[in-house]
This record gives C-alpha cells, sequence and structure tokens, in this order.
C-alpha cells in the first residue's frame, strides 16, 4: 500500500510567556488539516500474480507538539494522527475495503528563519 496524502493544514501557535517572537522561548502548537489520499494498494496471490488497485478517499489529520524558538532557528517535536477514510482493491482475486484507517506519527522538525 502507498497513499499520497495532500492535506490544507492550519495551526495555531500557543506561546508561554513572550513566546510569539523571535528568540521567543517555549511554545507549543495545534493543529488540523483536510484533504485527499490517494491509495495505490497491490495485492499479490501465492503463485505470485499481482493485481493493483487505485482509489481516492478523504484524508485528516490533527496535530499537537511543542517547541522552542531560539531566533534564526526554530526546533519543535509533535504528534499527527493522520486519518484515511477507505483504502479498498476491487480487483483483487479477493476484494477488500477497509474503512477509517489511522497512522499516528511522532515527528522532529527544525527550521530556519531566512529574514
Amino acid at each position: 500500500l502507498r497513499s499520497t496524502v495532500v492535506l490544507a493544514n492550519a495551526y495555531y501557535d500557543v506561546g508561554f510567556g513572550d513566546g510569539y517572537s523571535a528568540a521567543g522561548g517555549p511554545f507549543a502548537y495545534i493543529g488540523a488539516g483536510l484533504g485527499v489520499a490517494f491509495n495505490d494498494s497491490t495485492v499479490t496471490d501465492p503463485n505470485g500474480a499481482s493485481v493493483n488497485d487505485k482509489n481516492t478517499s478523504l484524508a485528516a489529520a490533527g496535530m499537537a507538539g511543542l517547541g522552542y524558538d531560539f531566533g534564526a532557528f526554530t526546533t519543535d517535536i509533535g504528534y499527527r494522527a493522520l486519518y484515511i477514510n477507505r483504502v479498498e482493491n476491487t480487483t483483487a482475486a479477493n476484494p477488500f475495503s477497509v474503512d477509517n484507517n489511522w497512522v499516528h506519527e511522532v515527528r522532529g522538525t527544525v527550521r530556519y528563519r531566512f529574514n
């Protein structure tokens, strides 16, 4: 299974004290996203024959994390729950459709300001 997910995301930063300016220190954030998942699933039978099928599905995400703003650099560690409504392969010998799929991720980032 391979899924390409396209989401439009919105985030809200919560500063601790002076956390809204460059070199502002610690902050937290929450976010949400909505979009689509382009799923490509391949089923291989015991004889080695493969059947490929594609479907498009609703996708959504919820994010939360903590970070620190150093001025030129910002770091954070966060969690993302990605929801894919349906993954299916209707051309396989044993067709399937799986609803309400969740992917849980812990992610870390480092960002640099160019201004």
